[in-house]
């Protein structure tokens, strides 16, 4: 097996008490965790940059240090007790030679 991603996530502890281990490895990690911790998701930004691979990154990755690497860092906003706040962090980065993106956008009627 090869891995081709590591995931990061900085959440707020207010946020956190009801994260299990189990939703840790789910693919649908944000909505099991809205649902169980009743967090009413706003907006996400997504940022997504090309970058070389840290020292760190390349050694988790089996990569060279400097490698191209896809870092991607999603800001979640929440509603907490009426105001927007970052209810977390994710940062994923993908190895550069493993990776291909395909996004569909679609008109909300």
């Amino acid at each position: 097996d090869e891995i081709v991603a590591i995931d990061y996530a900085y959440i707020p502890p207010a946020f956190a008490e009801r994260i299990t281990d189990a939703m840790l490895v789910e693919v649908r990690f944000l909505d099991s965790w809205c649902a169980s911790a009743g967090i009413e998701p706003i907006c996400c930004e997504q940022t997504l940059e090309a970058v070389g691979a840290s020292r760190e990154i390349a050694s988790a990755l089996g990569i060279e240090d400097g490698s191209p690497v896809l870092a991607v860092r999603d800001v979640f906003y929440a509603n907490f007790a009426g105001r927007r706040v970052v209810g977390g962090v994710f940062d994923t980065v993908y190895r550069g030679d493993r990776i291909k993106i395909t996004s569909t956008s679609m008109r909300h009627a």
